[in-house]
């Protein structure tokens, strides 16, 4: 006689193999979690040596009192910045970034031209140079072989 198989042994094979596949994926969210604040703390960082340049910059404009009063708030609005991006979730991010282009569409358009052309212009800088690093760490090319005459 075949011994018969205990009830719900199959599914509780099943379970356990899906409880499973939830840690790797639980442990995998945990991993890029931490990778994105990270990231996020240094796009705080890189924002807050920015204000802190602007405001060096602000410094150095004796006698421009209006200039240095425009440049002083562009820092004091860096560091805001700063704060949002510390403070609020991707998610939230984006939101509110369709919020802002939904209610000023031409600011967003002209935000995205300048944008462009400023990648351009990265990209035309970088390029040239990309392609001379790849020739020079590139084996050397084989001359081709002068044939013998007759």
């Amino acid at each position: 006689m075949a011994s018969a198989a205990r009830p719900g042994s199959g599914q509780r094979k099943a379970k356990s193999r899906g409880t499973g596949s939830r840690h790797v994926v639980n442990d995998l969210l945990g991993m890029a979690s931490v990778l994105l604040q990270s990231r996020r703390d240094a796009g705080v960082e890189k924002i807050e040596a920015v204000a802190q340049a602007v405001r060096d910059f602000s410094n150095e404009l004796d006698g421009m009192a209006l200039a240095q009063d425009y440049v002083e708030e562009a820092a004091e609005a860096l560091d805001d910045l700063a704060v949002y991006v510390g403070e609020t979730e991707p998610a939230q991010m984006l939101e509110d970034l369709e919020s802002i282009a939904r209610r000023n569409p031409a600011i967003t358009l002209a935000f995205v031209v300048v944008s462009g052309v400023a990648l351009t212009q990265v990209f035309r800088n970088w390029w040239p140079r990309y392609q001379a690093q790849e020739r020079n760490s590139s084996p050397a090319k084989r001359q081709p072989r002068k044939r013998a005459n007759g």
